[in-house]
């Protein structure tokens, strides 16, 4: 059985943004991060909510280059749904900007150790 494929699943998602002048286009379109740029809409239509977004702040324990500027957890009634969400069109428009304005990402499945 694979992690999430019954119950609750959490993505645990960090971002480093590129600076926007070394975005390879859109060098003038706003900053993606932050408040106004987060869309529960889309994760919600899913059964997905927000159950934390915040900026990253200085690493306390990790290797060098490990701080993230943007740090969401978000909860999903399973994996499958998340999958959902993926393919839609409307998550689709905001990956490719992302791909533009992120140097890296990471996208980490979860699931409680124990019933929440």
């Amino acid at each position: 059985m694979a992690i999430g494929d019954l119950g609750d699943a959490y993505l645990d998602q960090r971002y480093r943004a590129r600076r926007r002048r070394q975005w390879p286009c859109h060098r003038r379109a706003p900053p993606i991060h932050g408040p106004s740029r987060l869309r529960p809409d889309v994760p919600a239509r899913y059964g997905g909510e927000v159950i934390y977004a915040g900026a990253g702040g200085r690493a306390l324990v990790a290797d060098d280059g490990q701080a993230w500027d943007a740090v969401l957890l978000v909860k999903y009634p399973s994996r499958q749904a998340f999958c959902a969400m993926v393919a839609d069109p409307a998550y689709q428009q905001v990956t490719r900007l992302r791909t533009v304005a992120l140097q890296e990402a990471v996208l980490q499945p979860t699931v409680p150790w124990s019933p929440a």
